[in-house]
């Protein structure tokens, strides 16, 4: 059975990765201000990082030194690093036998209930969502924009109707152009970033790369169905540099 470990966890009693070597040793007190700086760094550097656990050989690994990410050890069933995969072949996945539990492989599970959010209750749910009616005045309040909202919207009281608001203006919200795209948002965050993303019919979660979570978006078949839980950019020097791009375009 797979084993991993994720760094932030608290659990970092992991020295030595089986192909990049040893995590650095703190240095002495004769190592002077240099050592101690390149060594906190490396220990910043270290603070997320997920490693994975060869089944045959037990050598642990750094996620990225064997190009697996953190979310694709809930799909593994037994890992096997490089040298394993020679001798003993190579990594095999979990057989999904039901699309109702969250232990997707296990097959003792078959008769129980179907859990929230895994496929098949999404399927089922969609099917009932196409008999709740269309909501009425009753439940939606329109107002034209962030202003008029202000205005009608009491925060003592219980919140019992959907607003749609018109316009942003007021809002305080400043949207990006239209045509702005998930590529689009990738090439300002980059595609190394790491997200943290939740398996929605597994209901766990995971940090994905952002680069890798493109590609499954844009996969023709989705086996698995993820969901980014946060991402936040306005603060970076890319968008900066994009947001003063379209300044200037339109000025």
């Amino acid at each position: 059975m797979v084993k991993t470990v994720n760094e932030k966890s608290g659990v970092g009693a992991i020295n030595e990765c089986g192909i990049c070597g040893p995590v650095p040793a703190k240095p002495s007190v004769k190592g002077g201000q240099q050592q101690a700086n390149l060594f906190e760094e490396a220990m910043q550097q270290q603070a997320n990082t997920f490693w994975i656990r060869c089944d045959l050989c037990n050598r642990w690994y750094h996620g990225k030194c064997v190009n697996v990410e953190e979310y694709e050890s809930a799909l593994i069933d037994e890992f096997h690093c490089g040298c394993c995969t020679v001798t003993k072949g190579p990594t095999t996945m979990k057989q999904v036998l039901l699309d109702h539990r969250y232990s997707f492989e296990d097959a003792t599970q078959m008769n129980k209930p179907t859990q929230i959010g895994t496929k098949r209750f999404i399927e089922e749910f969609k099917k009932k969502s196409e008999s709740i009616p269309l909501a009425t005045e009753e439940h939606v309040i329109t107002v034209e924009d962030g202003y008029k909202f202000a205005e009608t919207f009491n925060r003592k009281d219980v919140w019992k109707q959907l607003y749609l608001i018109s316009s942003v203006d007021g809002l305080g919200l400043q949207l990006p152009e239209k045509g702005f795209s998930l590529k689009n948002c990738v090439d300002v965050v980059g595609v190394n970033r790491m997200v943290d993303t939740i398996d929605v019919y597994k209901q766990h979660t995971y940090q994905m790369s952002f680069g890798r979570f493109y590609e499954l978006f844009m996969a023709k078949e989705r086996p698995r169905l993820y969901n980014i839980l946060s991402l936040e950019f306005s603060n970076s020097k890319r968008y900066a540099n994009l947001t003063y791009d379209n300044q200037q375009k339109y000025s």
